[in-house]
């Protein structure tokens, strides 16, 4: 158990980057925070390494665009907190930066954090680290153990579409917002869920407590020390936390959601839908506190502030519901399907300065800032099925000011084309229907993208249908093991949607597998597997799924 005052620290296990035996030979420098993440124009953005190697490195040195700048280098201590630092120089190259110190050395299973300012405008880049090595006549670069992370930049013109809530670290001015109403008291199930953009580290995100130990609350989340986003809910004076698999201080959007679910004493976390970790209660341990209140940015009372600073970056896009939501409804409300408002406890999606909502919780119009998400409502509920003329797709339809919806057409599920254009004629089912009459391949995937007056909006999700068969493609989802780190023993758990054939094994860092405890046909369902490690080494192990719908691999911390 991991308490806020205390035990937090514990918290900080080395967190490794998600890694397939299918994919290229293992580095001894790893990237461990996410690739491909979307990022503004003119950001601040924060990667995360570790050093897994056996030689002791100096430093590194760092590639970026030639207008990108290393603002920053952090070296993780005992700790775990970021309190050393590397010199940040720049090289002979623009967009070349050595990074070094006579103090400080950076040896096997060390984490190291850039932080970076990124005026890049749109595309891809990608960023490249090496490791640096002191030698009789200088530095020597080992470009062979190089790793390479990329980003997708934003221009402003797209980000100032929509508009979140940013905070200073100001803990006198955290908003507090007041629920419309409150998930019952003690025996209750809810869902919050919400977008956070941050590099800071050390800081309370969100809070319903007061700060005082015997006061019972639903939930805090943290950007702990390490960077990962440590979920705290208190009952009955004890403090219990969930955290995530890897950093998401990383300066760029990331969806959070938290379920309780009262019936079952469980709670879990879903970081970018994808599930992290979970809680169990005991049958004596249920409260769980009020959601009367909730304040952003800082705790319900000025009690304790050595505990974590004040919340520094963007929030967006909160929701507070009264349910239990599986991982599909987690997925709806990240892509802005909103939930039936009998079920909402509160929203907050900060496009309407000057709104009753915003006003009441004391949120100006100039703490209204640009943002890259879009809570537009696009086509959803992809529903295909054959008919005598060919492949009948329909979909439920979008927001009210949708031009037109392109509908996009695959037999690989990577490259699409856009096959033709829909008027938003809605039918008497309330749902759109478009007919395939001459399908060309025995597999086809569909996808329906959204036109708006400014342009397109998301696709919608991806659906997937045999010729032949009236089936769609199964789907399978590892939530991961619990708990995580463990000794000695753990449970994987995954849900399968459809009927799949499943394979399930536990490989090491390197490429060894160790066990495959399932391989056979599942019908849906929720599953779980025991996997015993009393016979390893203590370090990191990862869990693979396979199916017909690909491969999902989770990172296992066995601490002995």
């Amino acid at each position: 158990m991991y308490t806020p005052d205390h035990n937090r620290w514990v918290a900080a296990v080395l967190s490794l980057v998600l890694w397939s035996v299918a994919g290229p030979a293992w580095a001894q420098l790893q990237v461990i925070s996410s690739p491909h993440a979307r990022v503004a124009a003119s950001g601040v953005v924060s990667e995360f390494l570790t050093w897994v190697g056996n030689e002791q490195l100096d430093g590194l040195a760092v590639y970026t665009p030639a207008d990108w700048q290393v603002m920053e280098a952090g070296v993780a201590g005992k700790t775990g907190r970021y309190q050393h630092s590397l010199d940040v120089r720049q090289g002979d190259q623009p967009g070349t930066w050595i990074l070094s110190s006579q103090d400080v050395r950076i040896l096997r299973d060390t984490s190291i954090r850039l932080t970076m300012h990124a005026p890049s405008s749109a595309g891809e880049v990608s960023i490249y680290s090496a490791p640096l090595i002191a030698g009789p006549n200088g530095y020597e670069i080992r470009r062979t153990w190089q790793v390479e992370s990329r980003w997708d930049v934003v221009d402003s013109p797209i980000a100032s579409q929509n508009r979140a809530l940013t905070l200073t670290g100001d803990a006198d001015t955290a908003p507090r917002v007041i629920a419309g109403r409150d998930a019952a008291e003690g025996g209750n199930a809810w869902t919050m869920a919400w977008w956070l953009r941050s590099s800071g580290l050390d800081q309370i995100v969100v809070s319903t407590w007061t700060g005082h130990e015997s006061d019972p609350y639903p939930i805090e989340a943290i950007l702990d020390e390490r960077g990962h986003l440590t979920v705290y809910t208190g009952r009955e004076g004890q403090h219990y936390a969930m955290r995530s698999t890897r950093p998401l201080a990383d300066g760029t959007w990331h969806h959070i959601a938290v379920a309780h679910h009262a019936g079952e004493r469980k709670m879990r976390m879903l970081v970018d839908g994808v599930a992290q970790d979970s809680l169990k209660f005991s049958q004596d341990v249920i409260q769980s506190g009020s959601f009367s209140e909730l304040r952003l940015g800082y705790r319900l009372l000025p009690t304790r502030p050595e505990l974590s600073e004040p919340f520094r970056g963007d929030l967006d896009g909160i929701q507070i519901i009264a349910r239990s939501l599986s991982t599909k409804e987690v997925a709806a409300v990240k892509s802005g399907t909103q939930m039936a408002d009998q079920d909402r406890i509160l929203s907050l999606d900060f496009d309407h300065a000057g709104s009753r909502e915003l006003a009441d919780a004391g949120i100006s119009p100039d703490r209204l800032v640009p943002s890259v998400l879009s809570f537009r409502r696009t086509a959803s509920d992809l529903q295909v099925s054959e008919v005598p003329e060919g492949i009948l797709l329909s979909f439920a339809p979008g927001d009210d000011e949708i031009l037109t919806y392109g509908i996009d057409v695959s037999e690989d599920g990577q490259a699409f084309r856009n096959e033709t254009t829909l008027e938003p004629m809605v039918l008497d089912g309330g749902r759109v229907e478009w007919l395939d009459r001459s399908p060309r391949s025995a597999i086809r995937h569909y996808r329906v993208t959204a036109i708006y007056p400014d342009g397109p909006g998301e696709a919608s999700p991806t659906i997937k249908v045999g010729l032949g068969t009236d089936t769609l493609s199964p789907r399978v989802m590892l939530e991961g093991n619990f708990p995580n780190p463990f000794n000695p023993t753990t449970t994987i758990r995954y849900e399968v949607f459809e009927q799949e054939r499943v394979r399930v094994s536990v490989w090491d860092l390197s490429g060894q597998m160790i066990a495959q405890p399932v391989d056979g046909p599942h019908a849906p369902g929720r599953y779980e597997v025991r996997f015993d490690a009393g016979k390893l080494p203590s370090g990191t192990y990862f869990v693979r799924l396979e199916s017909l719908s690909g491969i999902q691999t989770h990172q296992m911390v066995l601490m002995k």
